[in-house]
């Protein structure tokens, strides 16, 4: 039997560590700009892909908690393969905010890293019961066709607007002109 206050209780850690890094290294503008991109977009997408489209369930779960828990494990798994890439592609002294070399590099970098934690975690998950697939597919462990082919664009459009829209107000713009000229 699955241990669901253990995932949760993870979910929330993870989340609150890489929150406090990110109002630690970044500021607290920084950090709820990721946490509203990271958690609540995806929070948002998946609670529709599980009550809406009905592709999966976390057995026994309530519709709350699985908001809850997607909100806190997106921005502990989008937080971690960010600074995952900014550690690998910056170096000593730049971060992903600042560096205009990277601002392109490190969203794509972070998009694979979260996917293939995904691709790895997906069939574990459902393995251990943590959550079921309704709509099977065969493409890789079930996973069905419309969570598989969207996750990488996701990721990628998630991670350049966290990383863009702060570069952007850094260099001293607002964010009006942002949109005009993305």
């Amino acid at each position: 039997m699955p241990n669901f206050d253990l995932l949760m209780s993870a979910g929330v850690t993870s989340a609150v560590v890489v929150l406090a890094y990110f109002v630690w290294r970044f500021g607290v503008a920084d950090a709820i700009s990721f946490a509203i991109l990271s958690g609540g977009f995806s929070a948002i997408l998946d609670f529709l892909s599980s009550f809406v489209a009905e592709n999966y369930v976390y057995p026994g779960q309530s519709r709350l908690w699985v908001f809850t828990y997607i909100f806190f494990g997106w921005i502990a798994m989008c937080g971690m393969s960010l600074l995952l890439a900014e550690g690998i592609l910056c170096r000593r002294g730049e971060d992903m905010l600042t560096e205009t070399v990277t601002i392109w590099q490190v969203p794509l970098l972070a998009a694979v890293v979260a996917v293939a934690f995904d691709l790895f975690i997906d069939p574990v998950a459902v393995a251990a019961g943590y959550w079921v697939w309704l709509k099977e597919a065969n493409i890789y462990y079930g996973i069905p066709l419309l969570t598989a082919f969207s996750i990488e664009d996701s990721y990628f459009l998630k991670f350049c607007g966290m990383i863009k829209i702060p570069f952007y107000i850094i260099k001293g713009n607002d964010i009006k002109g942002f949109f005009q000229n993305f």
